[in-house]
């Protein structure tokens, strides 16, 4: 006799599979920030850091434009706790002023501001950092001031990289010759440098000289003299 409710299905499945779901999207901030705190706990010996290139700020070039200073909160509270041996911090090509290499986002003025009050605290020894490296961060006039006030105050900073040259911090502060011959430094630069003059006591020889018009850049180190107390005796501007 044939089945009259014949099963089209000979094998039918009651709990039909579902497609898993996707995956979310990885948050880098919050990666670094985890990261951040294991290293804290586990490596406290860790000298060097390079978080470079990484939207660890929350903002990546053609994409997401979220800006966040959480990293930073947590570097900068890793840096002031006691028995931190990290010395070293690169920080480039992160969005750290809230604008990615194509421009994407905005400016954000927050996280250097972090910077400024770490930096700040470097003068009471707090603070182990000796270098800083922060290129790409677009950081706009007023914020290298503070960022040059700060340093100013600091006694264990000894190398800082904002824009184009390298600054010897503490050679800017205190020492005798000042050699910037043939260096392609930005206004940002100057700008940095001449907050860090005008409280060097020490400076006799100052060479500017170089191939290159830097009218701008000098402009602004010029007027830092005429508030310096240094007694300068040598200064060379030859192009």
């Amino acid at each position: 006799n044939p089945n009259p409710n014949p099963n089209p299905n000979p094998n039918p499945n009651p709990n039909p599979s579902r497609s898993p779901n996707p995956s979310p999207t990885p948050n880098p901030v919050a990666q670094a920030v985890e990261l951040v705190g294991a290293l804290r706990a586990g490596a406290p010996r860790l000298k060097e850091l390079d978080l470079s290139g990484n939207p660890v700020c929350g903002v990546e070039e053609g994409g997401t434009d979220e800006f966040s200073t959480e990293l930073v909160e947590a570097l900068c509270a890793w840096l002031q706790e006691e028995g931190t041996g990290l010395t070293s911090l690169s920080l480039v090509d992160v969005a750290l002023c809230g604008q990615a290499r194509d421009g994407n986002g905005s400016y954000q003025s927050q996280a250097i501001g972090l910077l400024v009050g770490l930096l700040g605290a470097g003068g009471r020894g707090t603070v182990p950092l000796r270098s800083l490296t922060i290129t790409g961060c677009r950081v706009q006039e007023d914020e290298a001031l503070d960022l040059g006030k700060a340093l100013s105050k600091n006694g264990t900073l000894e190398r800082l990289l904002a824009d184009r040259t390298p600054l010897a911090v503490q050679q800017l502060l205190c020492g005798e010759r000042l050699n910037l011959n043939g260096l392609d430094f930005s206004e940002i630069d100057a700008a940095l440098m001449a907050q860090l003059l005008v409280h060097n006591a020490t400076l006799t020889c100052a060479d500017l000289g170089g191939a290159k018009q830097l009218a701008r850049e000098i402009k602004i180190l010029s007027d830092a003299f005429s508030r310096c107390r240094f007694q300068l005796r040598e200064l060379n501007v030859a192009g």
